[in-house]
């Protein structure tokens, strides 16, 4: 069992993505912003996050640079449903429409689209557990 941290501001997707988690085995603590999502982190250290990059407060990107430079050792997981889309860039990435790309430069581990499959969730969750140095 792993302590994740699911940091998304739809409450559907973040419910859903808590009990898949939670069926997995896993303890969950959630957030429904970005703000939320560090303070989370600085007061559990989780194994592992899951960050959707589009939340109000502090963009997921955002939460990436962050929760890496506090701990090279945590497991990120980005996740969005508008990395295709034509967008400005988020917090000072360079890709201006893949979102998930400026995810991995910021230090993601793993990349998700939205909608995600619940068995390949926990699969790709349970990898980057076992992937997580020591």
């Amino acid at each position: 069992m792993a302590r994740v941290l699911v940091a998304d501001d739809h409450d559907d997707a973040r419910s859903i993505f808590v009990s898949v988690l939670r069926d997995a085995g896993h303890e969950v603590l959630a957030a429904a912003d970005g703000n939320e999502a560090v303070a989370l982190f600085e007061a559990h250290r989780p194994d592992i996050a899951l960050i959707d990059i589009f939340m109000p407060g502090r963009d997921g990107v955002d939460v990436i640079r962050a929760l890496r430079a506090a701990d090279p050792s945590i497991r990120l997981l980005a996740v969005s449903a508008g990395w295709h889309l034509k967008l400005p860039m988020v917090a000072g990435g360079t890709s201006q429409g893949d979102v998930l790309q400026d995810a991995w430069a910021a230090g993601a581990d793993g990349t998700l689209s939205k909608p995600v499959d619940h068995r390949f969730l926990a699969a790709e969750v349970e990898r980057l557990l076992r992937e997580r140095p020591r």
